[in-house]
């Protein structure tokens, strides 16, 4: 897993931004990227790759503050709008991305580890919205 990230955050990959979330401690409790969006014909020009926060660390802001990043970033990086894909049955993830004003676009099928799964779309024509000031 560690050699993965080192290719990914050694890759020179345009318009894509990695944002860490840290604990008191300094140990990573979540994590979210993003960038141009990887499909056309999407309801957006950038995408929210992924994000994700540790359970023990959820519902105290850090995932709504990670997008904020990554949304500032792709605001930075000349988007206007966005899109994320999220599994289907990841009722926790979608509410999420409702909570932020996200409207379910489409869907599509996904294989992961050759089991087919359905991932739908949540997109924001404008990220303004997105974007929060930090309050510490």
């Amino acid at each position: 897993m560690e050699g993965m990230w080192v290719e990914i955050l050694t890759t020179d990959q345009p318009a894509s931004s990695y944002f860490v979330a840290e604990n008191d401690l300094g140990e990573v409790v979540g994590f979210a990227t993003g960038g141009a969006v990887r499909e056309a014909n999407q309801a957006g020009d950038g995408e929210i790759y992924a994000i994700y926060v540790l359970e023990a660390y959820q519902g105290r802001g850090i995932g709504r503050r990670l997008v904020s990043a990554v949304a500032q970033r792709l605001r930075a990086d000349g988007f206007i709008s966005a899109l994320a894909w999220v599994l289907e049955d990841n009722q926790t993830a979608r509410q999420f991305y409702e909570s932020l004003g996200g409207e379910q676009f489409g869907n599509r099928t996904a294989t992961i580890g050759r089991v087919n799964l359905v991932e739908v779309s949540y997109s924001w024509s404008d990220i303004t919205p997105l974007v929060v000031e930090r309050a510490d």
